[in-house]
C-alpha cells in the first residue's frame, strides 16, 4: 500500500506476551493506520468503546450479560495503541480482557479471537 492508504507495508511482528503483539508498518502514517484498524474492527462488528482511534479499546457483546451467564455470552474487548518509532508506525494489539469472567470457555473464546484478529494485522 502507498502512504496514506491504511495499513501500509507490514514490516515485522513482535510477540510481547500471550496477550500482546506489536506490529510494525512503513509507508503509512498514524491517522491512516488508525482508520484502517477502525475499519477492520467495524467490519468484525466491534465498536470503539473508549479512547481514540489511535489509542483505544474496541469491544463487542455485553459485559453485564457476560458476568451473569459467563462463557455462554460472546463478549470480546481488545486494545490498540499506535505510536511512531524508528520512522515506522507501531501498532500494539492487546487483549482487553482475560476471558476469565467466562471461565474456561470464556478464556478459550478470548484466546481464539485474539489469534484470529492478530492475523488480520499482517
Amino acid at each position: 500500500m502507498s502512504p496514506g492508504t491504511g495499513f501500509g507495508k507490514f514490516v515485522k511482528e513482535e510477540q510481547v506476551n500471550n496477550s500482546t503483539i506489536n506490529f510494525w508498518y512503513s509507508e503509512t502514517d498514524e491517522k491512516s493506520l488508525a482508520n484502517a484498524v477502525k475499519t477492520m474492527f467495524t467490519s468484525e462488528s466491534y465498536k470503539l468503546e473508549e479512547g481514540t482511534d489511535s489509542n483505544g479499546t474496541y469491544g463487542k457483546g455485553s459485559a453485564g450479560m457476560r458476568m451473569i451467564l459467563g462463557g455462554f455470552v460472546d463478549r470480546q474487548k481488545f486494545s490498540i495503541t499506535i505510536t511512531e518509532e524508528e520512522g515506522m508506525q507501531k501498532l500494539q494489539f492487546s487483549a482487553g480482557m482475560s476471558g476469565l469472567s467466562g471461565g474456561a470457555l470464556g478464556k478459550s473464546k478470548t484466546d481464539r479471537e485474539f489469534s484470529r484478529l492478530a492475523t488480520k494485522f499482517k
